[in-house]
């Protein structure tokens, strides 16, 4: 099992990057919005910040190929 930890905002923030989708793209891979995403890459001080779910998280890491230990299988 693996044990994820709670990224910050620089992870969210590097991932959207390597990824090279927009925000809006990005957002879509969660089924979220493209505010959604600003707030979680905004800096934990922020007053708009929002720590990124867990469960998103570990989808967008999945989705993109980045999962340490996971993989998604076409079935």
């Amino acid at each position: 099992m693996t044990d994820l930890k709670q990224p910050t905002p620089n992870d969210v923030r590097a991932l959207l990057d390597d990824s090279g989708l927009s925000r809006e793209d990005f957002a879509a891979l969660v089924h979220v919005s493209k505010l959604t995403v600003h707030k979680w890459v905004l800096p934990k001080d922020s007053e708009n910040h929002r720590g990124i779910p867990l469960a998103a998280w570990e989808l967008l890491l999945l989705k993109l190929g980045r999962h340490p230990e996971k993989k998604l299988v076409d079935l």
